[in-house]
């Protein structure tokens, strides 16, 4: 662990703060950026390590409320987390982490930190497991969807981003109280989703956004820009989508049909999908899509006991777990967990385990993303008891998959 002092920045180190960001993400300085993301950031929350009077290492956390099996609970999202290239390999990020697991378990609002890993070699020693992962799709224009009753009666209207934010908050709520990993929408955020920072723009055109909609309701919306470029043949433009949300089939199957039909383009782009895309059963053929399969949101139990009685599970499920919890010992233990569909209820116990295992891995399988077999498979988990571990997997397990469409 480091020595250097770590406390929260003030308003007047916010520029400091960004220029860690600058050089461990190699971005160049964007004031216009720099406003949207003051918006966003909670300074009471944001640690800076200091060497002198300079910062060199910061790591913040955003309050937000995420959905998980069967509820939603208080989150920490951890962000801005960096160590300038003068200072690496001299324990400051260790000390960081200590200090916000420590704030965040100090202040008992929070069960559970999540994280967007840039380097996901980091984050496992701090107990952080891969909860959720996503799907990146690159289309040909025109692909072929398979027909579903009711899409060709919905129709399409272009509003401004702006203008969409309050009429697109239901639709999205509606995936949000479907799957774990997505987060409450606030003001702030909203904002911020239809923000397209210069950095990011490489000429695009402006953020577009469109609805379906029947006469009574929108239905599913899509917010996406075009690179426009030609080549010999005609145009090949390619249509980047940035968000895509539907309250029912017939309204993602339209709105997919709307973007992979955009006239004078050659294909569609889309990252952060979920892994279970209602858009991978509608293609006609699937082999037509170049399609990538990545890590999403990390997760991490701060408090063991009300993490895991704050969910449900799918199936009853009553198993004594032995937590590892190296860096945040208060988590080592046994815990006995018992539910069902209903609730759960998670407590210490001096009974003996019927499975052992990291709390990172409990970290993994928190949203019902990651099977819990699967890393018995792989070694990660110990069972001393007879199927302990198959049953507690099923009962951890949720449809449909876990999933948080925003990068923070």
């Amino acid at each position: 662990m480091s020595q250097l002092p770590i406390r929260p920045v003030s308003n007047d180190e916010y520029e400091s703060l960004r220029r860690i960001l600058h050089f461990v993400f190699n971005e160049a300085p964007d004031d216009e950026t720099g406003e949207r993301e003051r918006e966003f950031l909670e300074l009471d929350r944001t640690l800076a390590a200091f060497d002198g009077k300079g910062v060199i290492a910061s790591a913040a956390a955003y309050s937000f409320d995420m959905t998980i099996p069967g509820g939603s609970v208080p989150a920490a999202g951890v962000s801005w987390v960096g160590v300038l290239p003068t200072h690496r390999r001299r324990g400051v990020l260790s000390s960081l982490m200590r200090r916000q697991l420590d704030d965040i378990r100090a202040a008992g609002r929070e069960p559970i930190a999540a994280l967007w890993a840039s380097e996901p070699a980091i984050y496992g020693r701090f107990g952080y497991g891969m909860a959720s992962q996503t799907l990146s799709l690159t289309l040909p224009r025109r692909s072929k969807l398979r027909a579903v009753p009711g899409s060709a009666d919905l129709r399409a209207r272009l509003v401004e981003p702006e203008e969409s934010v309050p009429i697109a908050l239901p639709v999205y709520d509606h995936d949000r109280g479907r799957r774990p990993g997505m987060f409450a929408m606030t003001e702030v955020l909203q904002r911020l989703r239809i923000y397209l920072p210069p950095h990011a723009r490489d000429g695009m055109s402006p953020l577009r956004t469109v609805l379906i909609e029947d006469d009574a309701d929108v239905r599913a919306y899509a917010r996406y820009t075009v690179k426009a470029e030609w080549n010999a043949g005609g145009p090949d433009s390619t249509v980047s989508i940035r968000e895509v949300h539907g309250v029912d089939s017939a309204a993602v199957a339209a709105v997919w049909a709307f973007l992979l039909d955009i006239d004078l383009t050659a294909r569609a782009e889309v990252r952060l999908r979920p892994p279970d895309d209602p858009l991978v059963g509608m293609l006609v053929d699937f082999r037509r899509a170049t399609a990538a399969l990545g890590d999403g949101l990390y997760v991490r139990l701060i408090d063991v006991g009300a993490a895991l009685s704050a969910r449900t599970y799918t199936v009853p499920v009553d198993v004594v777990l032995d937590v590892r919890d190296d860096f945040c010992p208060w988590n080592s233990g046994r815990w006995r967990l018992s539910g069902d569909a209903t609730g759960g209820r998670c407590e210490r116990t001096g009974d003996p385990a019927h499975v052992s295992l990291d709390v990172r891995e409990l970290g993994a399988t928190y949203l019902g993303g990651t099977s819990l077999h699967a890393l018995g498979d792989s070694g990660l988990v110990t069972e001393h008891s007879p199927g302990a571990v198959r049953e507690l997997s099923t009962a951890l397990r949720h449809e449909p998959a876990p999933w948080c469409p925003l990068i923070f």
